[in-house]
C-alpha cells in the first residue's frame, strides 16, 4: 500500500487566525467600554459637584448683589449724614464764634462794671464818713483826694471856704454815684 502523501493541513488556519483577531478585538472593544463607562461616570460625578458648586455660586452671588444694594444705600445715607454733619458743624463753629465774641463783650463789660463798682465804693466811703462817722475835714480830704476826682475835690473845698456851697458838692457826690452804679 502505498501512502499518498497529502499535504498536511496546517493547525493554524486563517479561520483561526481570524477568530483570534475577532476575540482580541472583542476583549480590546470590552475594555475600552469599561474604561468610557469609568471615564463618563467620573464625569457625571464631576459635572454634578460642579452643579452643586455652581447653585453655591449663584446663591452667593445673589446674597452678595442684595448685600451689595444695601451697601450702596447705606453709603448714600452716610453721605447725606456726612453733608448734614459738616452743615451742623459749621453752625456749631459759627455760633461758638459769636458766643466767644459776646464773653469777650461780657468780660469787658464787667471789667468796666468793676472799675464802676471799686469807683463807687470810694465815692460811698466819701458820703458815710461825712453823714455817717462825722469825720474830720482832714479825713474827709483824704477820702475825696482818694476818689482821683478833680471836680469832687474843688467842689468839697468850696464848701469847706463857704458851707453854703454844701449842696454843690453833695449833689456833685450822689449824681455821680448814680452815673455809676446804673447799668446801662
Amino acid at each position: 500500500m502505498q501512502t499518498e502523501t497529502t499535504p498536511t493541513k496546517s493547525k493554524f488556519s486563517a479561520v483561526t487566525a481570524l477568530l483570534i483577531v475577532f476575540l482580541l478585538a472583542a476583549i480590546g472593544l470590552g475594555v475600552w467600554g469599561y474604561m468610557l463607562t469609568n471615564d463618563t461616570n467620573a464625569t457625571r460625578a464631576d459635572e454634578t459637584a460642579l452643579q452643586a458648586k455652581y447653585k453655591t455660586l449663584t446663591s452667593d452671588k445673589k446674597t452678595l448683589d442684595g448685600n451689595l444694594v444695601t451697601a450702596q444705600a447705606d453709603l448714600e445715607q452716610a453721605k447725606v449724614d456726612l453733608e448734614q454733619a459738616k452743615k451742623d458743624l459749621e453752625k456749631a463753629k459759627k455760633d461758638l464764634e459769636t458766643e466767644q465774641a459776646n464773653l469777650a463783650k461780657a468780660q469787658e463789660s464787667k471789667s468796666a462794671l468793676q472799675a464802676n463798682v471799686d469807683k463807687a465804693v470810694k465815692y460811698l466811703k466819701v458820703a458815710i464818713a461825712y453823714w455817717v462817722e462825722a469825720a474830720d475835714p482832714d479825713e474827709m480830704r483824704q477820702l475825696i483826694k482818694d476818689t482821683e476826682d478833680a471836680d469832687l475835690i474843688d467842689k468839697y473845698d468850696a464848701f469847706v471856704k463857704d458851707p453854703t456851697k454844701g449842696i454843690g458838692w453833695m449833689n456833685y457826690l450822689f449824681t455821680t454815684l448814680d452815673d455809676l452804679l446804673t447799668v446801662e
